[in-house]
């Protein structure tokens, strides 16, 4: 953040002293205001540069970033759609369109985009990571397992990539392959909540009892952020109401609505591991309507519902 607010100043010289290139000082200026959080200030200057160079495909495939953050997903679209006019091998932006349509389960147009963003840029980790969360949505497990792979190859050191590859093996009952997948996501990043959190789910559902390393798995984790509270209800530190009542707190629409899923899933799988059947069903009914922003958490509200209808039968 501190170094955030010289360079609002610098670009906000630049468009003063360099009449010419305004239109990218603006930009930039609107991108650093992006950072900060203030999207209302970062599409005031993504729509200046816009208007002082409409062929600008990067003006607005940055606006449309700061639309989706704030879950106006048709103007996210509209952007998207202007980028890909002005410049049709604009890989990311075919990548981003197609995650906005996954938002919208609108799985036809999300496969053709995500697809699309492969083609032209198949060294893109995030490309093949967004249609492995694609196919996982549609319950084609092997194909996203395969997209998995592909991201990992190409960014062996992202956490995140093995915690998402390894939800869809445990989903698909590859228990142990999952198991392997969280417990290289701990290893990358020992202070992210969510690897400790998928590798216990996994263990309690292979049966092996992991107290004990659960407890020494969050020793690295920071329990006073919101992924570490969710660790904690699994610790037993942090009460299921607790969860809630902080994600209620916020009042920023992605965010809140980010963390309403997240409370509504993890809580649901907790009640789950503790015998406590209607409620987690309530939860993750709740969670088809919060999680629409959140396609892996969705798909994963998915699979627990059904894994609980098989169970009772």
């Amino acid at each position: 953040m501190r170094r955030i607010r010289p360079a609002i100043i610098d670009f906000s010289d630049a468009s003063r002293f360099d009449p010419a290139h305004a239109f990218l000082a603006f930009d930039n200026r609107g991108g650093a205001y992006q950072r900060k959080g203030d999207l209302a200030r970062a599409i005031e200057d993504f729509n200046s540069a816009i208007m002082l160079n409409p062929s600008y495909a990067a003006g607005y495939y940055n606006r449309s970033i700061a639309y989706r953050s704030k879950l106006d997903t048709a103007k996210a679209i509209a952007d998207l759609d202007a980028a890909i006019q002005l410049k049709p091998d604009f890989a990311e932006a075919y990548n981003n369109r197609g995650a906005v349509y996954l938002m919208h389960g609108e799985i036809a147009k999300a496969m053709a985009d995500l697809s699309a963003a492969v083609k032209l840029q198949p060294f893109s980790a995030d490309a093949h990571a967004n249609r492995g969360i694609l196919f996982f949505s549609m319950g084609a497990a092997d194909k996203a397992i395969a997209d998995f792979d592909s991201a990992i190859r190409l960014q062996p050191e992202n956490a995140l990539l093995y915690i998402d590859r390894g939800r869809v093996r445990l989903y698909a009952d590859k228990l142990r392959a999952s198991v392997d997948d969280f417990t290289d996501a701990l290893k990358l990043d020992p202070s992210n909540a969510y690897s400790a959190i998928w590798l216990h789910i996994a263990r309690v559902r292979t049966a092996q009892q992991d107290r004990e390393e659960l407890q020494k798995n969050a020793v690295s984790v920071d329990q006073s952020r919101w992924s570490g509270q969710l660790l904690g209800l699994y610790l037993g530190t942090v009460s299921a109401e607790a969860i809630r009542d902080e994600a209620l707190k916020n009042t920023d629409g992605r965010l809140k609505y980010e963390r309403l899923c997240e409370a509504d899933v993890y809580v649901a799988i907790y009640r789950y591991e503790t015998g406590n059947d209607p409620d987690a069903r309530i939860l993750l009914e709740s969670a088809l309507h919060d999680c629409q922003p959140s396609p892996i958490e969705l798909t994963v509200a998915k699979a627990e519902l059904q894994r609980a209808s098989k169970t009772r039968h």
